[in-house]
């Protein structure tokens, strides 16, 4: 099996003279300065290789990186297992769990290879791995799932310090467990249970004491339960995504009130897979066999099931929700893979081949700024709000003219639908006239063109 993902962030400086220009991470600097640039370090591929049918087993996980800001790629580590399960970024490490390891690297600056820093050992059936941001860690950084394993009575959550050299055995939780996320103090714990549970579970762990706290038992809606899910925008709120069943027609959505411990079941005409992410209101998860779309948590509507389709798409999908794009991948176990960067609309911006069996796709985040002196302009933005939107929307955009701007709204087969002109001086768009579902809004401006989803409700 195969992870792709991309540490979240580089920064390097060097000379700009002459008459050479030179547009990195969405900034254009002038010549005759330093400037500095921060954007997407390297990306970790982890390679599982092919699929072998029997034993002896042959195949080992490769860990490599591409710094493509530099053009390097290179090998960094093999790690004597046969397969991945789970792998995570950061803005200075990866974190890869394969079959009985954990391994952390760290991800250097400038088109350098990264190396291993640690790796903890004897540590089977590893499903998922969560980085807990440091403001609530109690020491604690990395929490890994288990679907089996025999440490401390089979305990189904591990906790790691920064560098692995400590653990702790959560116990309690009754079965296999797939899914995290954090509220504050609180770690919660997607529990399927193992093959053919009917009903799901949230098993709540306390960061402090780590302790379990309680088991909420989420009914028959929740079978099959995966992954977990958290946003600003619905403070407080644990979003989960259900299968219900294996080769089901209809799926569930979970949403947890963790100030009262409440939560409703949102049932779905659709099969549910892998959840994707959540960016504001809306959810990306697998609604279909071979691609993902979009639902709005909202309104309780699904705004589209297939916003993207692709022949075995990735088991994971990850929202680069800074950036606002995806990337998808799919595979065969036995020959090199695909790799698409997708934007929020479904549009396919970029394609590369991968290698054999890229299963999943660990977005990064990044930043972009100036050096010692401003020297470049901006990226140009824009931004839609409210949006989902009903019958007005409000436009901001940078790279707005004094004067007249013209936009089009189309939807997502190419066709225009709405024209006009628009301003800083009348920022406001009538959309009343759209039908209910997704719309790619364009703005031509001073520096450019910029566009952004629209949805209508």
């Amino acid at each position: 099996m195969h992870k792709i993902l991309q540490s979240t962030k580089f920064c390097f400086k060097f000379p700009l003279t002459g008459a050479l220009f030179i547009l990195l991470a969405g900034v254009l600097a002038s010549p005759g300065s330093y400037a500095q640039y921060c954007g997407i370090n390297k990306t970790f591929i982890i390679n599982g290789g092919k699929y072998e049918f029997a034993g002896p087993y042959a195949d080992r996980v490769t860990v490599t990186t591409l710094a493509p800001r530099f053009g390097t790629y290179a090998t960094i580590d093999t790690i004597q297992d046969e397969s991945v399960s789970d792998a995570i970024a950061t803005s200075s490490a990866c974190y890869v769990a394969t079959t009985t390891h954990l391994t952390k690297y760290e991800s250097l600056c400038c088109g350098n290879p990264a190396r291993r820093l640690a790796q903890a050992d004897t540590l089977d059936g590893i499903n998922s791995l969560l980085y807990i941001p440091a403001s609530n860690t109690h020491g604690i950084i990395i929490a890994a799932t288990r679907a089996f394993g025999t440490p401390a009575g089979g305990a189904r959550l591990v906790l790691f310090n920064d560098s692995l050299s400590t653990r702790t055995y959560v116990t309690g939780i009754p079965d296999e467990a797939d899914g995290l996320a954090v509220i504050g103090d609180s770690l919660f714990v997607s529990v399927p249970g193992s093959w053919g549970t009917v009903g799901g579970k949230l098993a709540i762990v306390n960061l402090a004491t780590r302790r379990l706290s309680r088991i909420i038992d989420l009914g028959t809606n929740a079978t099959s339960i995966g992954k977990l899910f958290t946003s600003p925008a619905l403070p407080g709120k644990v979003i989960s995504v259900n299968a219900l069943e294996f080769g089901s027609s209809t799926g569930a959505i979970t949403i947890y009130n963790s100030a009262d411990g409440s939560f409703e079941h949102k049932l779905l005409p659709h099969p549910v897979g892998d959840g994707i992410g959540v960016i504001n209101n809306l959810l990306y998860a697998r609604f279909s066999a071979s691609g993902f779309g979009v639902y709005d948590l909202s309104t309780a509507r699904m705004i589209n099931p297939v916003l993207f389709n692709r022949p075995f798409a990735a088991a994971t999908i990850t929202a680069e929700s800074e950036d606002k794009y995806f990337t998808a991948t799919s595979q065969d176990y036995i020959s090199n893979g695909k790799a698409w960067r997708i934007s929020r609309s479904g549009l396919v911006t970029d394609s590369f081949e991968v290698g054999t069996s890229p299963e999943a796709v660990v977005a990064s985040q990044f930043e972009c700024t100036t050096g010692i002196e401003q020297l470049a302009e901006s990226k140009p933005e824009l931004e839609i709000s409210p949006n989902p939107a009903d019958d007005f929307i409000r436009v901001s955009y940078n790279g707005f003219a004094p004067l007249a701007n013209t936009y089009k709204i189309s939807d997502l087969s190419g066709k225009t639908v709405l024209t006009g002109f628009i301003s800083t001086a009348n920022p406001e768009l009538n959309i009343r006239a759209l039908q209910a579902g997704m719309y790619i809004l364009q703005v031509n401006g001073a520096k450019g063109t910029a566009s952004e989803m629209l949805i209508r409700k």
